[in-house]
């Protein structure tokens, strides 16, 4: 669909990934945080990056479908 996305997954969030996520933040226009949880990474996100970091939170250990991520990032660029 012509939609530009970059994926980065961190394998250890302590120590934050501080000097890598500001450097994400200057390359995006936002940031799409799926987590499964109530949005404690997003808010460790946003310290670090100028640029809106979208929170898709979810509870209930059933994790973030293929649909589900995808309406977030369409919902996005429109």
């Amino acid at each position: 669909e012509g939609l530009k996305v970059g994926y980065f997954r961190p394998i250890t969030i302590w120590p934050f990934c501080d000097a890598r996520m500001a450097e994400l933040g200057r390359q995006a226009k936002r940031l799409i945080v799926p987590e499964m949880n109530l949005g404690q990474l997003s808010r460790e996100v946003e310290r670090f990056v100028d640029v809106p970091v979208v929170k898709v939170s979810k509870i209930g250990g059933i994790t973030h479908s293929v649909e589900e991520i995808y309406e977030a990032i369409a919902r996005e660029a429109s």
